[in-house]
């Protein structure tokens, strides 16, 4: 029954999909490619390109030195350079948001390591303590989303779902748990609370970047924020997708349930096998995405400089790669580095021109996006 009662919602997803694409807008074909990434704030950008979102992502030091109603300014004038676009538009306003060292708005909400939170859980002796953790961490999260709305996001960068193992030192405390029954726990809370105040969120990463080993397979975990990762175990794919699927299947036929994300972010990960990045793996991504009903696949952000280091950093090489990674089943691109993205898009649309299955590709992408976008409450 179960079976039925998932390839009944799948087809139903399949045809809302059907129904956006016959609905997508008359748009140029580069302003469909921008809508598909999302970079750093520009409304020259945004104008022309119809760039899908922007994320806040550092001003100094990391963080974001502004007050809240400086930002809900920010916010709302980018908004409106995009709805100048198409009426209907409605820019994704992202922003990465966990606590310990991943804190972009610090002067305005605080968070606590995840790590310390799940640690919590976990030593509390009775149920009660551990009742009452999590309605703490709720009422916290439920503060935080308000907050977020208030400067005029509408989608995070979270909840972290990377679990760690025996062989990996979360020295950044990013992940709750190695234990995945917590990880769940709490990253399903973000998701409801982040979901009232009409905010998409993105769970991160698949697989988990604590499975990412350097080259020679050493023991200890590589971070993959700082340079690519190898995945040696052939079977954390599907141990980490069950554990997804927990998430978002929970109650996956009750649309007002909240408990229910939108996207998934893929790492700078690489089978060591297959030698293949993972958002270059159309088979991995095909059965992520079998998952993830209505929501769309991000890549993480391939203007970090590792990216530059792993790579040649030329607008050919990065235009192949996003090419590949759209055909291989991604629907979204993070580039922070702005004066690639247009000659990436300008690039992505001669292509299409000429490739019309990478073209239909690009429109299902598209749909996909807006899809998850119709969820954004502003």
């Amino acid at each position: 029954m179960k079976g039925i009662v998932c390839a009944s919602v799948l087809g139903f997803f399949s045809q809302i999909y059907s129904e956006n694409i016959s609905k997508t807008p008359k748009l140029p074909l580069e302003q469909i490619i921008g809508g598909l990434f999302i970079t750093v704030p520009s409304k020259e950008i945004i104008r022309d390109y119809n760039i899908g979102g922007i994320i806040y992502f550092q001003i100094e030091n990391g963080t974001l030195n502004k007050t809240q109603e400086e930002m809900k300014l920010l916010s709302d004038e980018y908004k409106l350079e995009s709805k100048r676009v198409l009426e209907s538009n409605k820019l994704l306003v992202a922003i990465d948001h966990e606590g310990a060292s991943i804190n972009r708005i610090p002067s305005i909400a605080k968070l606590d390591n995840p790590s310390d939170v799940g640690g919590k859980y976990e030593q509390a002796t009775t149920s009660h303590e551990k009742k009452q953790i999590l309605l703490e961490f709720s009422a916290t999260w439920r503060m935080q989303a308000e907050i977020l709305k208030s400067i005029g996001v509408n989608y995070l960068f979270g909840p972290s779902i990377d679990i760690t193992n025996s062989s990996s030192f979360d020295q950044s405390k990013r992940s709750y748990s190695s234990n995945e029954e917590t990880v769940k726990l709490f990253s399903e809370v973000v998701i409801k609370q982040t979901r009232k105040q009409g905010i998409l969120s993105c769970i991160k990463h698949y697989p988990s970047i604590y499975n990412g080993k350097n080259m020679n397979n050493d023991e200890g975990w590589t971070d993959t924020h700082k340079q690519m990762g190898y995945v040696y175990d052939k079977d954390i794919y599907d141990k980490e997708l069950r554990t997804i699927r927990e998430i978002l299947f929970k109650t996956s036929l009750d649309f007002s349930n909240q408990t229910f994300s939108n996207s998934i972010m893929i790492g700078h990960l690489i089978d060591a096998y297959t030698k293949k990045e993972i958002y270059k793996s159309p088979n991995i991504i095909r059965k992520l995405k079998e998952n993830l009903s209505t929501g769309f696949i991000i890549s993480d952000d391939i203007g970090l400089f590792l990216y530059h280091e792993y790579y040649d950093y030329t607008v050919d090489i990065l235009s192949n790669d996003c090419k590949e990674m759209i055909t291989s089943g991604v629907d979204m691109i993070i580039q922070s580095d702005i004066e690639m993205v247009p000659k990436i898009i300008r690039d992505l649309a001669k292509k299409a021109t000429k490739d019309k299955k990478f073209k239909d590709r690009i429109y299902d992408a598209y749909s996909r996006v807006q899809t998850a976008k119709s969820y954004i409450s502003d």
